[in-house]
């Protein structure tokens, strides 16, 4: 597959101190056709670097000088170049295993090969037990195995290699204008829910301040109660759940970005720029709020 692409943003990047300050991660495209998604955290590296946002510069210095930011813009390549010819292709591109199953006496697929994993449900966090499909084409398929995925496999060795670093991890997806935290595995709240809330509401309050755009916050099992109080979205084996458990960062969140519905995964253009700026107003935000700084 496709090499994975990050950028690492310190003040003296170059210095072996530099290596040791607190990571914040943030990563967009696990999802192939969220498209705004990279381009937001693209516009993120070019706002940290002060490229855009200059009249925050004074901020983003002081975040560079005692922070290291890594970004991976597009954490499913193949996917997301695979998204170009079919529009509306949401995961990996490695074979996954044969339609319904089905195999014929040698082995070989009966009715047609089944492409790509949800890369977002292939972390061994409850892994295949909620929100998946065991059908190998359909979009929702978590994989046979937890890491099966080379792209995830990368980015799994690479947080593991910087644990003890890691004080941040937010995921940007779309759409639904959503910030999301732990969990999405179960109902049960996470023992920093009050915590996630108030970060939640920071990062509302930022990205609405920039162009009225209002985001809700909650965590990822309630996605669908607002509109359906009967209704839970769990699902098991993301990227949030799994950096919140498995590597005890209390600040772990997932960012659904533009629009409400209204274009589904096709946002028009005239949206990224404003996308990206709110979003930066939103980091910030969020920044300033986690745990980090004091006890939850």
């Amino acid at each position: 597959g496709r090499k994975l692409r990050g950028v690492r943003i310190t003040n003296g990047v170059g210095s072996s101190a530099s290596r040791d300050k607190p990571m914040v991660y943030l990563d967009g495209g696990i999802h192939s056709r969220e498209w705004i998604s990279p381009a937001t955290v693209m516009y993120l590296i070019e706002g940290l670097i002060g490229r855009r946002e200059q009249d925050k510069s004074t901020q983003t210095d002081a975040l560079r000088e005692t922070f290291q930011f890594v970004l991976i813009p597009v954490t499913n390549p193949d996917g997301y170049i695979y998204s170009r010819e079919e529009r509306m292709w949401r995961k990996t591109r490695k074979p996954a295993g044969c339609q319904y199953n089905l195999r014929d006496c040698n082995g070989e697929c009966l009715l047609k090969v089944c492409y790509g994993v949800d890369a977002n449900r292939n972390w061994d966090m409850d892994h295949a037990a909620k929100g998946g499909s065991n059908e190998p084409c359909d979009t929702s398929f978590p994989g046979s195995a937890p890491f099966d995925q080379d792209c995830v496999v990368i980015i799994r060795d690479f947080l593991l290699n910087h644990k003890e670093k890691i004080v941040l991890s937010i995921s940007y997806h779309s759409y639904s204008q959503l910030f999301l935290y732990p969990w999405g595995y179960t109902k049960n709240p996470s023992p920093h829910r009050t915590h996630h809330t108030k970060v939640g509401e920071a990062f509302a309050r930022a990205v609405a301040a920039r162009h009225g755009v209002h985001y809700k916050n909650h965590p990822v099992v309630n996605i669908w109660h607002d509109r359906f109080p009967g209704s839970w979205y769990e699902v098991s084996g993301t990227l949030i759940d799994w950096v919140h458990h498995r590597l005890g960062v209390v600040d772990s969140y997932g960012i659904e970005l533009r629009d409400e519905g209204h274009h589904d995964f096709r946002l028009p253009v005239n949206q990224i720029l404003a996308t990206g700026e709110e979003n930066f107003d939103g980091l910030l935000a969020v920044v300033d709020n986690i745990a980090y700084y004091g006890a939850p």
